[in-house]
């Protein structure tokens, strides 16, 4: 609605009024009194309250009047009305209106005099009026005038290149099908019947607006769904652009493909694409945009996605790096991204921005491999039940986050297992990094796996890696995280692993050296690091850092060979049932601990002969040196051997060495320490360590 106002300074009359007074003289009383009565008959008659010297109030006039519709099309009713004009001091108004149409219009109006009057644009081109307003003398005037375009409908195929101008309104009937160069101006103005739409096939759409005047495609009748919105369905022309474009009231359901939107890019087996700058996709039935496997949207953002009832974008994990954070995505229905997943990223390095919303990622897997895939700070990726997000063939994930502004890969539920986690499964990209991430709700069971986590490192047969540093892995139907053999973690530190249903990290003893004492793995189901054995510690050097729980091996043997194992003071290792430590093949243990910070090999149930101890079986290592350490509950049999122990030192036809000092040896279901005939130990190991509840002797050492 327009309203034409014109200010204007009124004049208003002013008179002035005087009073005479006449002199006094003194000659007799006589001539006093007549003067007095003289003056008294020359007072204003109206009396002593009244003002003679005041104006009446002046008449004020200010003319407005509005033109509706603001854009007429030819053909329509245009409605003046000039109720909004104000007057004061005066109900005695008159109106006066005067149309000046296009020259070749015959267009009148309905009245020249009433409050309210019309005309009938019968041609295209500028119609102006004025209206002028009287009272009392007072008089204002103001104008405006209305363009009133032409009306052409576009009820077949392009075929030949086209040009759309803002001085015509055009109407879609059906749906058309592009075949040539469209080509949109600034300003222009498309609506869509019922169920109408616009197809882009060979050839192009150019639709540049500018900021002043946007290119608007909506609907005949504002209803979300209305019409069924652009498709650009098999172009890829260089030239497909959408600036400065507004699409409205559309999304309606489109039988021939998996979704519908405002603006869809690519459809099954055709390839497309279409660069959306600067743009706004609003009250779609469904997503704001819809964008399949095989169409790009390159060049893409600051765009404005709201109002819509579906997602605010709906996109293929392949073409997610197309969306930017300067864009809008809010107020929608589903106020997020809805990412499907199907195809591996592959082609070349890409980056998910930080977007308002969250990425929801549904219940597939998006799969990255050749290629890195940089996470941005502050991003948020909600995964749908079973979603995983996986790295193989060499592919990189760098999430990197800042603590002020760190990731978030969580669940669209807040359940633990609801998502299956981050697999690094087949990568030992050196660019794989979480720090500052937070990864939640996820373990959910992979059948290819032989165990879960909220990240897991490593698959059978298959080398990976991952750095994980200030980050949180919490709320896991499984462990926090969970390392194959080969999966390295290397430069892991400073995390948090909580709130797991699992352990706060399942581990293979090969890779136990990575955690470190200024993690947290605290609060879980299972509060211990949990160390399955298996394979031989035989790289490198290595240590096991005290932490704020126990390591707990499993059942099978943890072994060393070659290289030295240190365990920190005030480190608690825990066996389960016929677990073992064996030292072998020249490796060495060096568990030294102080009179504060005693180093604990304990069992996982307090039973004489749960584990079967620590054997130094083929080691002459000097570093083999166990120092203010408990040892307990071990001494259980070893079908190898014919006696057993806490701590069993050399085994026959194998030689070994160890030093125990300022040790405990307790609860033993054999010996506290069997020295083999073949073992060398220091030689006050009997008495310079403390034994208690061992079922054979307390030390035996063999000629």
């Amino acid at each position: 609605m327009r309203k034409f106002i014109v200010n204007k300074f009124l004049n208003s009359k002013s008179s002035e009024n005087s009073i005479g007074f006449r002199k006094v003289t003194n000659l007799t009383v006589l001539i006093v009194s007549l003067g007095l009565l003289f003056a008294a008959c020359d007072e204003d008659p109206a009396g002593p309250d009244e003002d003679p010297g005041d104006d009446p109030d002046p008449v004020e006039v200010e003319a407005a009047f509005t033109m509706e519709p603001e854009e007429p099309l030819v053909g329509d009713e245009v409605t003046l009305d000039a109720g909004e004009t104000t007057v004061t001091n005066s109900s005695d108004i008159s109106y006066s209106w005067a149309l000046t149409p296009p020259s070749d219009s015959n267009a009148e109006l309905e009245s020249e005099t009433s409050v309210t009057t019309g005309f009938t644009a019968d041609v295209e081109g500028e119609y102006s009026v004025e209206l002028t307003v009287e009272a009392n003398g007072e008089t204002d005037n103001t104008s405006g005038s209305v363009e009133a375009l032409a009306v052409e409908e576009i009820a077949s195929n392009i075929t030949s290149d086209r040009t759309l101008t803002p001085d015509v309104s055009y109407i879609v009937t059906n749906e058309i099908s592009v075949q040539a160069d469209l080509t949109i101006e600034p300003g222009t103005v498309i609506e869509f019947e019922q169920d109408a739409r616009l197809e882009i096939d060979d050839g192009a759409l150019i639709a540049d607006g500018t900021e002043a005047d946007s290119i608007r495609f909506t609907g005949t009748e504002q209803s979300p769904g209305w019409w069924n919105g652009i498709y650009v369905s098999e172009s890829a022309d260089l030239n497909n652009q959408m600036n400065y474009v507004i699409v409205e009231y559309a999304g309606g359901l489109e039988s021939s493909n998996t979704g519908s939107a405002n603006v869809m890019v690519g459809r099954d087996r055709r390839d497309a694409q279409m660069a959306i700058t600067n743009s706004t996709m609003r009250y779609s039935s469904n997503d704001g945009l819809y964008v399949h496997s095989n169409g790009p949207i390159p060049n893409s953002g600051n765009n404005t996605f709201t109002g819509n009832e579906g997602a605010a974008v709906n996109i293929h994990n392949t073409h997610t790096h197309h969306l930017d954070g300067a864009s809008s995505y809010t107020g929608n229905e589903n106020d997020y991204v809805y990412v499907r997943t199907g195809s591996t990223i592959s082609s070349e390095d890409v980056t998910w921005e930080a977007l308002e919303v969250p990425y929801r990622v549904n219940s597939g897997s998006v799969d990255i491999s050749d290629v890195n895939l940089t996470i941005e700070a502050g991003a948020e990726l909600e995964f749908e039940q079973d979603g995983r997000l996986e790295v193989d063939s060499g592919g990189g994930l760098m999430a990197n986050g800042t603590e002020a502004e760190p990731i978030l890969f969580t669940a669209v539920q807040e359940t633990p297992g609801w998502w299956e986690g981050i697999y690094v499964s087949d990568s030992s990209n050196i660019n794989n990094l979480l720090d500052y991430v937070i990864v939640e709700y996820a373990g959910g069971l992979s059948s290819s796996n032989t165990g879960s986590g909220n990240v897991t490192v490593g698959r059978d047969r298959r080398d990976a890696r991952m750095a994980i540093t200030n980050s949180i892995m919490r709320h896991s139907s499984n462990a926090g995280l969970y390392v194959h053999s080969n999966g390295p973690i290397e430069g892991t530190g400073n995390n948090t692993y909580t709130n797991n249903d699992g352990a706060a990290v399942n581990i293979h003893n090969t890779n136990a050296h990575y955690l470190d004492g200024n993690s947290d793995f605290s609060g879980n189901e299972n509060d211990y690091v949990y160390v399955r054995g298996g394979s031989s510690i035989s790289s490198d050097d290595v240590t096991w850092e005290a932490l704020n729980v126990p390591y707990r091996l499993n059942e099978r043997t943890v072994e060393v060979s070659d290289v030295d194992l240190t365990i920190e003071a005030g480190a608690v290792v825990e066996f389960e049932q016929d677990g073992r430590l064996e030292i072998d093949s020249g490796g060495g243990l060096m568990a030294e601990g102080d009179e504060d910070n005693r180093i604990l090999f304990t069992a996982t149930q307090e039973t004489p002969g749960w584990w079967e101890g620590i054997y130094i079986s083929e080691s002459e290592n000097i570093n083999n040196i166990l120092d203010y350490v408990t040892v307990e509950y071990g001494g259980g049999i070893d079908s190898s051997n014919t006696e057993s122990a806490n701590i069993m030192i050399a085994r026959d036809r194998r030689d070994a060495q160890m030093t125990v000092t300022n040790s405990e040896i307790f609860n033993s279901a054999g010996y506290g320490i069997f020295v083999h005939s073949n073992g060398v130990a220091n030689s006050d190991i009997c008495s310079e360590n403390e034994f208690d509840g061992n079922a054979n002797a307390d030390c035996r050492v063999d000629d």
